[in-house]
């Protein structure tokens, strides 16, 4: 029944997760001596140590008992059946494959730690909570830890597997009675067992993609942060540009091209946000696939073992037609998965310069260390069955043993191989998570946050709003761009006033500038340019300061501004 223990363990170990990952508790879990025992990590990490050290032990267990794995100390039912003894040696133990399953727990051991260590590189000390991961790290840690799970699961099938060659299973429930068909309980342990390897498998491959979603997500989140960088700038950009323009000439056919943005002026919502639901559609597609089929396969498993010992599959099954599914359920599980790598790539592939300009995040390398073990899986089952069965005449009990051999060796290159693309360092990608308040105060995402969530605050919003350079060129522009003209009894204190308020009107609070600069000049200083067309200047405020000789305007006073004019009567 330790396969629906396992479940439990992880269904229960998911709602800690969720839970634990909020700041208020992990601000209260950081008041105790030791916060970081009920941290996700370290409890999964614990997990995986316990379950690596019971798999180590087990195989440790067999092969004492066992003579070493020695072919003359394995029990086999009595039989003089030549189909029932040539079914039997479909279970020899050779003597190479021998040898690769005492090597295997060594291997997974060197991978454990590995993973441990790099583990601990992902807990860098946060500014407030030391042992509360960011959500970068906390991402790339559940992927880091896939070799692992992977090799860990492949360690128990190797005991799986040799509990039907030694016949150690067979003798459990078999019970010392010799009122049994001896041969027909053998085959029920075989089939037991047998169906207990493949829900192993399936779990791992459950895992795989669990990974593979994770890594998607770390690419989201990256574009969407850059899209949140870029979507104030391109606002306040587009916003100056059509007040500009209302400015100017509200008649002008510019004002209806800016109307028809909508694409650009909610960028998140309208390119990103389809984007990525499209994107991630084919990798929850993945993540769900697998889940149904290990939840197939882990019910089998549950109803054939003890104490429910229901023979569901088979000639003399209760319900043959329920293992008839699982060929199907491979069929849906290999295009989900190559729907999911697509869908990843085609992402990675054409958002490559925004996933690039982080530092050293090297997405190409990342994903590479996720799909070689996708890689591994799908080809090495297929050339096993194939190389082995023909050119070796192996059966594929036999094969399923090489295999589950074989993936434990190569779990340890890939560690290494994930501890070179996913290892952190300082002042790389995973900075990302850090930013500031509006007092300065340095802080950071964590785990089971919504990411990007501080951009969308007033003062981010302010901050990519270019300031310097077009404050400079409203505020020392020499060009006239406006006047008003006054009629009636104006004095020059008048005008002054309305400099003053001109000005006053106009400052920006923030740098203490102020976009118009005006001035008062009595009409005598300019000619009558309404009368002289020649007197009209090429300049945007209209007047040419060479044309002093013409008539005096009637008009008691002018006062000319210079600037960037938001509303108001524009030049003539």
């Amino acid at each position: 029944m330790y396969p629906i223990v396992a479940v439990v363990v992880i269904l229960w170990f998911s709602c800690w997760r969720s839970k634990i990952h909020n700041r208020e508790r992990q601000q209260a879990l950081h008041t105790w001596r030791w916060p970081w025992i009920l941290q996700p990590y370290f409890l999964f990490t614990l997990l995986l140590l316990v379950y690596c050290v019971w798999q180590t032990w087990a195989f440790i267990e067999l092969a004492v008992s066992y003579e070493g794995l020695n072919k003359r100390a394995f029990v086999r039912p009595h039989t003089n059946r030549t189909a029932e003894e040539t079914e039997l040696n479909d279970y020899e133990l050779l003597g190479w494959l021998s040898v690769l399953c005492k090597l295997g727990p060594a291997f997974v051991i060197i991978t454990f730690g590995i993973t441990a260590f790099h583990l601990w590189l992902h807990i860098p000390p946060a500014p407030n909570l030391r042992w509360f991961p960011t959500y970068s790290h906390d991402l790339a840690m559940q992927v880091v830890c896939l070799p692992l799970v992977y090799g860990l699961f492949a360690l128990d099938n190797i005991v799986t597997m040799l509990d039907i060659f030694t016949g150690r299973n067979y003798s459990k429930m078999l019970g010392g009675r010799s009122d049994q068909d001896q041969f027909k309980v053998w085959k029920l342990s075989a089939s037991v067992n047998e169906q207990a390897y493949n829900t192993n498998f399936e779990l791992a491959d459950l895992y795989e993609a669990w990974a593979l979603q994770c890594f998607g997500l770390l690419c989201f989140t990256l574009v969407r942060r850059q899209v949140l960088l870029e979507a104030p700038t391109v606002e306040y950009l587009l916003n100056e540009v059509e007040q500009y323009l209302t400015t100017t000439d509200e008649s002008n056919p510019d004002l209806k091209k800016l109307g028809e943005l909508t694409l650009l002026k909610k960028p998140e919502k309208m390119l990103f946000a389809p984007l990525e639901q499209t994107s991630n559609l084919g990798i929850k597609v993945f993540v769900w696939t697998y889940a149904a089929k290990s939840a197939y396969s882990l019910l089998l498993t549950v109803l054939a073992e003890p104490p429910l010992s229901l023979e569901i599959c088979g000639e003399n099954g209760l319900f043959p037609f329920a293992c008839s599914v699982d060929s199907y359920a491979e069929g849906a599980a290999m295009l989900a998965s190559t729907l999911a790598i697509l869908n990843i790539v085609v992402f990675e592939h054409n958002l490559k310069p925004i996933l690039n300009k982080q530092k050293r995040f090297r997405a190409v390398m990342k994903f590479m260390a996720v799909k070689v073990l996708v890689s591994i899986v799908f080809f090495q089952s297929f050339i096993l069955s194939v190389v082995c069965g023909t050119a070796f005449n192996m059966s594929r009990p036999q094969t399923n043993l090489c295999y589950s051999c074989l993936i434990c060796f190569e779990v340890l290159p890939l560690s290494v191989l994930v501890l070179y693309a996913w290892r952190p360092k300082i002042g790389d990608w995973h900075e990302g998570d850090q930013y500031c308040h509006d007092g300065g105060e340095l802080d950071v995402e964590f785990a089971g946050e919504k990411t990007g969530a501080h951009m969308s605050s007033e003062s981010f919003i302010a901050s990519r709003k270019p300031q310097t350079s077009m404050k400079d060129s409203i505020t020392f522009s020499e060009e006239i761009s406006a006047w008003v003209e006054l009629r009636g009894d104006v004095r020059a204190g008048d005008g002054r006033a309305l400099v003053q308020a001109i000005e006053a009107l106009s400052t920006d609070w923030d740098s203490g500038r102020a976009r118009i600069s005006a001035r008062y000049k009595p009409a005598a200083l300019f000619q009558d340019f309404r009368r002289t067309p020649t007197a009209r200047s090429s300049t945007p405020g209209g007047i040419d300061d060479n044309s002093l000789d013409a008539p005096l305007n009637r008009s008691s006073g002018l006062l000319d501004t210079q600037g960037r004019m938001l509303r108001g009567t524009p030049a003539q």
